[in-house]
């Protein structure tokens, strides 16, 4: 069920009604109910494993809170932490992992064939005399990442003394299985987001308005912005290699970085627009990313979140800053290969996560220097823009060669085909939000503020989403992630 679809307006009316019609104790049964319908309208088996991993949590949290013994309480922690391992890397890893070992038998001429978790459980099944015919490849269960980095926040927090136990098994749940930011993020702590599922979330006018721009401009950024760029993406990166020029590739990856901001930011601010309509406060999870004047500055901008949440539960435990400098550099890297693995099971995904390790380290060492300080602005933002999109080559190339291939035809200048089909208008609707941004972002803001301007901005917007063909099908990317 996609936000941008008239099944979605019915699902919502009616979580609205039920919030408005009940009682404030059964505010949150009916929002975990309407959670879980919500998840299971896709399919009904993967409501299995986020009620399988509620429950694993919500205990372990509670034993968190019962046990003083350092011991246990470290057993407990460690239990939630490969359960969560575990349940990622039996859908999300284990087949890149089997593949490869079976390259690598392979590499070095030893018999032995490698089985996949599905034909290993097909085993299982045949030995037990269980008829059933299980897919060549085992679905990711959708938002499968999300909830259990969510999960997992809780736990380590509790472990820490960071957060209270949730004794209320209902409002924990409710948490874990929020609707609106249950398949993309935002990752909100469980400090800020169940301490509101506590409250009786009451209507007020100004969140609902506010709520309704934030919509609106989330839709914005997927249909007209990201969906209309994703046609001329497609085109290039799903063409035979060679079958375009320079020119078509670096447009078509300037579209990609586009693109991604779209789908991701329009997915955040659809859902951070529906929850404050309900009175719940997300965490702003985008914040124009694209005027970074440095690699730190970039993942403090981009899926904010995520970011923080691989800096307080990846970098900061490996040492982060406070060690020495050949340290934090690998606290760095590392903190940001994990993360690019994190994005997806494939080596694309591990090199992109190693650039911008890379870039972070660098960078490091940039940021204070005073001949960078003293560079203009614009010209930080254009390096990093530029330095961020070559990374976005390998994100979205479907295998290392692909991504190989692309990047020699870019620096290599090569002629080729330049496709009318280009989306100028779209590309120059790119340029106008990252000029826009730019501006946000500078000295000029002021004139942001005009009243007449943001009317005018807001119809344009409101124009474009009403004129722009749409596809109401085409899912947010980060439900592959």
């Amino acid at each position: 069920m996609l936000f941008q679809t008239w099944e979605f307006v019915i699902f919502f009316a009616v979580v609205m009604a039920g919030m408005a019609l009940l009682r404030p104790g059964l505010k949150s049964l009916w929002l975990l109910a309407a959670s879980y319908f919500f998840y299971g309208y896709m399919s009904p088996a993967f409501l299995v494993f986020i009620i399988y991993i509620t429950i694993v949590d919500y205990f372990i949290g509670r034993g968190l809170a019962a046990y003083s013994s350092s011991g246990v309480r470290k057993t407990l922690v460690t239990l939630s932490i490969i359960n969560g391992v575990m349940l990622l890397s039996l859908f999300k890893y284990a087949d890149f992992i089997t593949v490869n070992l079976q390259a690598l038998c392979d590499c070095i001429h030893w018999q032995v064939h490698v089985p996949t978790i599905a034909e290993s459980a097909q085993n299982i099944f045949n030995a037990l005399n269980i008829d059933y015919a299980l897919p060549a490849q085992i679905l990711l269960p959708a938002g499968i990442s999300f909830f259990t980095f969510k999960s997992l926040s809780y736990t380590i927090d509790v472990y820490r003394h960071d957060q209270r136990v949730e004794r209320n098994f209902i409002h924990y749940a409710s948490y874990l299985a929020f609707f609106p930011a249950l398949l993309s993020g935002p990752i909100d702590r469980s400090g800020l987001l169940i301490k509101q599922l506590r409250h009786k979330m009451p209507f007020r006018p100004v969140d609902f308005s506010d709520g309704v721009c934030l919509f609106i401009s989330g839709m914005f950024k997927k249909v007209v912005l990201a969906d209309t760029l994703a046609v001329f993406v497609n085109q290039v990166y799903n063409a035979e290699p060679g079958s375009y020029g320079a020119l078509a590739v670096v447009l078509a990856t300037y579209a990609y970085a586009w693109q991604l901001y779209g789908d991701f930011a329009g997915y955040t601010d659809m859902a951070r627009g529906i929850a404050k309509i309900m009175g719940i406060h997300l965490t702003l999870n985008f914040n124009n990313p694209y005027v970074a004047v440095d690699f730190s500055d970039f993942w403090r901008r981009w899926h904010i979140s995520l970011s923080s949440w691989f800096r307080d539960y990846v970098y900061i435990p490996l040492g982060g800053s406070r060690v020495v400098r050949y340290r934090i550099w690998w606290n760095l890297f590392l903190t940001m290969l994990v993360s690019g693995f994190w994005h997806g099971s494939a080596w694309t995904f591990i090199i992109w996560g190693a650039w911008h390790g890379i870039l972070a380290v660098i960078w490091r060492g940039f940021e204070k220097r005073e001949w960078y300080v003293k560079l203009p602005k614009l010209l930080k933002q254009l390096v990093v823009f530029n330095l961020v999109a070559v990374g976005w080559v390998f994100f979205r190339a479907q295998t290392f060669e692909q991504a190989v291939g692309l990047l020699k035809v870019v620096f290599s200048g090569a002629a080729g085909t330049v496709s009318a089909g280009i989306p100028w208008l779209m590309l120059g609707m790119a340029a106008a939000v990252w000029i826009y941004q730019l501006v946000f972002d500078s000295r000029f803001n002021k004139v942001l503020a005009w009243a007449p301007l943001r009317y005018i901005i807001f119809a344009i917007v409101v124009a474009l989403i009403l004129i722009v063909p749409a596809d109401a099908n085409q899912k947010f990317l980060y439900f592959d992630f």
